[in-house]
């Protein structure tokens, strides 16, 4: 008698908890992207006459991170083009116009780790 008392306790035992298993929603979490996509950056067009618009795009940073983009022509210092947040997928994109001849780089510095990329752009006759 004792036998089967235990034997029906751990039998109830075991469905339960095999019960409790099957009912527990399992948790979906999204795995990461290894690598991370490589930071880039370009522009277009790249070749430009004054007042025309170019689109900057860069890429790699986290997503909705703060970038800061600047511009510098040769031999000049650098200077702030806007602020902006990255998309969900780590991205922006501008539109920039140029007013004077000559080459031109443009900057996406992201505000956590620094990471920066840049574009070249030539604005001529």
């Amino acid at each position: 008698m004792r036998r089967d008392h235990l034997v029906r306790r751990t039998l109830a035992a075991t469905v339960l908890s095999f019960s409790v298993a099957l009912a527990t929603p399992a948790v979906a979490t999204a795995a990461p992207t290894y690598p991370a996509p490589a930071a880039s950056a370009t522009v277009s067009p790249s070749t430009v006459k004054p007042g025309k618009v170019v689109t900057f795009s860069a890429r790699g940073f986290a997503p909705n991170e703060t970038i800061k983009v600047t511009q510098q022509y040769t031999n000049w210092r650098a200077t702030t083009v806007t602020t902006k947040r990255a998309g969900a997928g780590g991205t922006i994109k501008i539109t920039v116009t140029f007013k004077k001849l000559g080459t031109v780089k443009l900057y996406a510095k992201g505000a956590r780790k620094g990471r920066t990329v840049s574009a070249t752009v030539r604005v001529v006759k």
